[in-house]
């Protein structure tokens, strides 16, 4: 632990095994290790080898988020549909959190979230394939007239997966309406050079 935190060359190679790894460590006894997540994937000089390919850590992230839910899905016969039911152990054990909260970290560097956005499809597609599963999540019978006839707590656990959602796509919109470093270093060139030009008439 501390080589990682003070040696940003071993910190930069522990992270390309990390995220290689993941997927084992989510279904081993070994989960404990994914709590060091945090130490570099939130490092701007680690994050743009991460997730480009060969690491490709979005889509591992994504991947696992898909997965683990998938054991959470139900036929929603009237709608035709499938859906998450936040009785299942899946969510009801918060199961998700852990590849949901990384590839959060991960999108809380501008780069990768141009990255997931432009140039990384799969992962994109994983992404909305887990927000369509939230529709009609855990939808429940509240009350007939003023009758309430059923109503559980694993609700709960429903809003928290919303909301977590929701934070990723608000940051995901916050990036869209942020002008792309290269138009913005085209214009100060550009203003640059009339600037000189002023200076020399």
């Amino acid at each position: 632990i501390y080589l990682i935190r003070a040696d940003q060359s071993f910190k930069a190679n522990f992270a390309v095994s990390f995220v290689k790894l993941y997927t084992n460590f989510t279904s081993s006894r070994y989960q404990k290790l994914l709590s060091l997540s945090v130490q570099f994937l939130t490092v701007p000089t680690i994050v743009p080898a991460l997730v480009k390919e060969p690491v490709s850590a979005l889509r591992v992230f994504t991947t696992n988020i898909k997965q683990l839910l998938n054991g959470a899905l139900v036929e929603v016969e009237e709608l035709k549909i499938k859906s998450l039911s936040c009785d299942k152990r899946e969510i009801a054990e918060n199961m998700y959190y852990r590849p949901i909260y990384d590839f959060k970290y991960l999108l809380s560097n501008k780069f990768a979230a141009h990255f997931l956005l432009t140039e990384d499809p799969e992962a994109f597609e994983n992404l909305l394939t887990v927000v369509s599963w939230a529709e009609n999540m855990d939808s429940q019978t509240l009350a007939h007239s003023e009758h309430v006839s059923y109503e559980s707590r694993s609700w709960i656990q429903g809003v928290e997966l919303e909301f977590i959602l929701f934070k990723i796509f608000r940051d995901l919109f916050k990036v869209l309406e942020e002008p792309s470093s290269s138009s913005s270093s085209s214009s100060s060139s550009s203003s640059s050079s009339s600037s000189s030009l002023a200076v020399q008439v």
